[in-house]
């Protein structure tokens, strides 16, 4: 995400193997976004997770959806 604007979580983990990298990657992920600095979008239950950063006009207000 430093050296691009937009990637995939599958991108994240490319290279990476253990199961522990992926959970460490994810958690890594979902602190970026709680903290404002990418976006997550996801188009369906499976569909890919594209990730991106947040540009300072691209903040919006959204409500927060539980996972099942």
């Amino acid at each position: 995400i430093t050296d691009h604007p937009h990637a995939s979580f599958e991108d994240i983990l490319r290279g990476r193997t253990s199961r522990q990298d992926a959970i460490v990657s994810f958690l890594a992920v979902l602190e970026l976004v709680k903290q404002r600095v990418i976006e997550v979008r996801q188009d369906g239950r499976f569909a890919p997770i594209a990730i991106a950063r947040m540009s300072d006009d691209s903040y919006v207000e959204t409500d927060v959806v539980p996972v099942h």
